[in-house]
C-alpha cells in the first residue's frame, strides 16, 4: 500500500509456577539487587554489562511513556495477534511489567510468565533470566516481545527459542524499531539526530547486541520456521510537528520518552566501549535533544509489528469432518479477520492519514483446506471461530451504533414537533391580538369621525417623535 504524506503542522520555532523453568522465581536474593552505578544512573548487575540500557526510575518512567505510546498507536490494543484465550503466556524483556500486568487483567484465566522481576497480580509469574540462554520446554500459547533493542546477542536464535517453545497454533508477536530517523521532506538530513542514531546502530553491533531490529525481523521469523507471517510499518513521528492530531499525539508520546531516552541509550555504550565521558555523552545528547524540538526537523521512525503463527499440529483434527471425505471438494473461503491479523507475508502501511487506525485492517481472504479425510485442524477452526467472534462483535457494535443513532433522530423530531407547535401558537396568539387591535382602532375611529388612516399616521407621528427624542 502506498504510503500518503504527513501534512505538517504550522508551529512557531493462575497456575503453579514449577521447577522447570530455568533462571530464579519469585523470591529475588539481594544479590539480584546489587546494581551497577555509574555516571549517574544505575544498571542491572544480573548478567552485569549484558544489558546497556539503565534501570533507574527515570528510565521505569521512559518506559511506562512507551507503553503508552504503543496504545495509543494501536488504538488501546496490547497485541495485535488473533488470540481468544491463552492458558500460558510468555512476555520477554518485560521492563516494569505494564504490559503483562494489563494482560493478565484482561485474561485473569491465563498463567502470564515474565522474564524480569516486577510486582504483579496474581497469575503472573516472572522470571529473572537471560532469553539469550536455552529455554526449558515451556509451549506457551502465546508469546509476546517488544522494543528488544539490545537485548539479544543473537536474534536469529532467539525466534529459534520462541518456535521450539510455543504450543502448536501458538502465537508469537514482536513489535520492533528501525532505529534511523528519516524524512519526508529532507529536513533531517546532515542532522545531530540522524548522527546520534547512526553512531548509536554502528557502537551497538560491534558490541553484539544490535538495536537496529526492525528491518531484519521479519526475514529472522520465516528461518525460524513460522507459517503465517504477518507484517505491518508504521511510521512513528517525534515531536509535535504533524498537523493530524492522532499523529500529533504519538509524536508527542515519542518526544516525551525520547527525552530521557537519549541518554539512556547513549551513555553506557560510549562510556564503556568507545571511551566518550560523561560529559562528551550529554553533548551530543543536547544536540539530538535540540533536534528533536525543533518543529522544522520532521522525523519519522518506522515500527514493524509482527504476528506470527507456530506450524500447525498435523495430529489435530475436528469430529465435525470425520465422515466427511473432502477429496473432491474445493478449498474454503474465509474471511480475513478484522483489525491486525491477516496471513499474508506481505508488508502493508499501517497508517492512514485521517490518525484512526483503520489502516491496521486487511481486505482478502485465507485458504482453508481440509486434508484428505476432510479434517480440519485445530489452529484453523480456532481462527476461523475467533473471526467469527470478531465479525459477530463488530456487527453488534454497529447494530447498537444505529440504535442509538435511531433514538436520537426520535428524540430531536420530537423536539423539533414540541417547537413547531409552541411557534403555531405564538403566531395564532399574536394574530389574535393584532386583529383585536384593529377592531379597537375601527371603533375609536368611527366615534370621532376621524378616519382610521389619520390615527394611524398620528400614532405614527408620535411613535417617531419618540424615537427622535430617545436616540437625539
Amino acid at each position: 500500500m502506498a504510503q500518503s504524506t504527513i501534512n505538517v503542522d504550522t508551529i512557531e520555532n493462575g497456575s503453579s509456577y514449577g521447577d522447570e523453568l530455568s533462571g530464579y522465581a519469585t523470591s529475588l536474593t539481594s544479590s539480584l539487587l546489587e546494581y551497577r552505578r555509574e555516571n549517574g544512573r544505575t544498571y542491572h548487575g544480573y548478567r552485569d554489562g549484558a544489558y546497556l540500557l539503565p534501570n533507574d526510575e527515570d528510565e521505569k518512567e521512559r518506559l511506562d511513556i512507551m507503553h503508552e505510546l504503543f496504545l495509543t498507536m494501536l488504538d488501546q490494543a496490547l497485541f495485535l495477534s488473533p488470540i481468544a484465550e491463552p492458558r500460558r503466556v510468555l512476555d520477554l524483556g518485560t521492563g516494569t511489567g505494564i504490559w503483562a500486568i494489563d494482560f493478565a487483567n484482561k485474561f485473569p484465566n491465563a498463567e502470564v510468565r515474565v522474564v524480569s522481576g516486577v510486582l504483579v497480580p496474581p497469575n503472573v509469574r516472572f522470571i529473572i533470566d537471560d532469553i539469550d540462554e536455552p529455554w526449558v520446554d515451556g509451549k506457551y500459547d502465546f508469546i509476546h516481545g517488544r522494543y528488544l533493542a539490545g537485548c539479544s546477542r543473537d536474534f536469529p536464535k532467539l525466534l529459534q527459542e520462541c518456535y521450539k517453545n510455543a504450543a502448536p497454533g501458538a502465537w508469537v508477536e514482536f513489535q520492533e524499531w528501525e532505529t534511523r530517523p528519516f524524512s519526508e521532506d529532507g529536513s533531517t538530513d546532515n542532522t545531530s539526530i540522524v548522527q546520534y542514531y547512526d553512531l548509536l546502530n554502528s557502537e551497538f553491533s560491534k558490541t553484539g547486541r544490535p538495536i537496529n531490529i526492525g528491518p531484519h525481523l521479519e526475514g529472522w521469523i520465516r528461518d525460524a520456521g513460522f507459517e503465517d507471517v504477518t507484517v505491518r510499518k508504521y511510521r512513528v513521528p517525534m515531536g509535535r510537528w504533524p498537523k493530524d492530531k492522532h499523529l500529533k499525539t504519538l509524536g508527542t508520546w515519542n518526544w516525551t520518552q525520547a527525552d530521557t531516552g537519549f541518554e539512556a541509550g547513549a551513555m553506557a555504550v560510549l562510556t564503556r566501549y568507545v571511551g566518550w565521558s560523561k560529559e562528551e555523552v550529554q553533548a551530543l545528547v543536547a544536540k539530538a535533544r535540540n533536534d528533536a524540538k525543533d518543529p522544522a526537523i520532521h522525523a519519522l521512525f518506522n515500527l514493524f509489528p509482527h504476528s506470527n503463527l507456530h506450524q500447525r499440529d498435523p495430529r489435530a483434527s475436528s469430529s465435525l469432518f470425520d465422515a466427511y471425505n473432502g477429496a473432491s471438494r474445493p478449498a474454503s473461503r474465509s474471511p480475513r479477520p478484522g483489525g491486525y491479523g491477516g496471513y499474508s507475508g506481505s508488508i502493508s502501511d499501517g497508517y492512514t492519514n485521517g490518525g484512526a487506525q483503520s489502516g491496521l485492517g486487511g481486505s482478502g481472504y485465507r485458504s482453508a483446506t481440509p486434508n484428505s479425510k476432510g479434517q480440519y485442524s485445530d489452529a484453523v477452526l480456532s481462527s476461523l471461530e475467533s473471526q467469527n467472534e470478531s465479525e459477530i462483535e463488530g456487527m453488534s457494535a454497529k447494530v447498537k451504533m444505529l440504535k442509538d443513532i435511531t433514538v436520537a433522530i426520535g428524540d430531536e423530531i420530537r423536539t423539533s414537533s414540541a417547537l413547531a407547535d409552541k411557534m403555531n401558537e405564538s403566531f395564532d396568539n399574536t394574530r389574535v391580538k393584532l386583529r383585536g387591535t384593529m377592531n379597537r382602532m375601527l371603533r375609536m375611529a368611527e366615534r370621532t369621525g376621524v378616519g382610521w388612516r389619520v390615527w394611524l399616521l398620528f400614532f405614527l407621528a408620535v411613535f417617531l417623535l419618540f424615537a427622535y427624542v430617545w436616540l437625539f
